[in-house]
């Protein structure tokens, strides 16, 4: 799947720097998600697809809570 293709990159581009995949992680994979969730959580609805719509919801209720802990750990 591309999304998790996305992060075994950053993962191979980041395998000496932690810190590094660290912030990758939470505030450059999680936060794009967000950033594009609910456009397509409107599209899915707009379409006919309420399912698939609830679950692109739950899975960005837990990109929120990745993007805060990555904000606590650099803080």
């Amino acid at each position: 799947m591309p999304a998790h293709e996305r992060l075994w990159q950053a993962a191979c581009a980041t395998k000496h720097d932690l810190l590094a995949l660290l912030a990758i992680a939470p505030f450059v994979l999680d936060a794009r998600g967000l950033d594009v969730g609910s456009a397509i959580i409107q599209k899915l609805t707009i379409v006919g697809d309420p399912d698939s719509a609830a679950a692109l919801n739950i899975i960005m209720t837990g990109g929120v809570g990745h993007v805060a802990d990555g904000k606590r750990w650099f803080d």
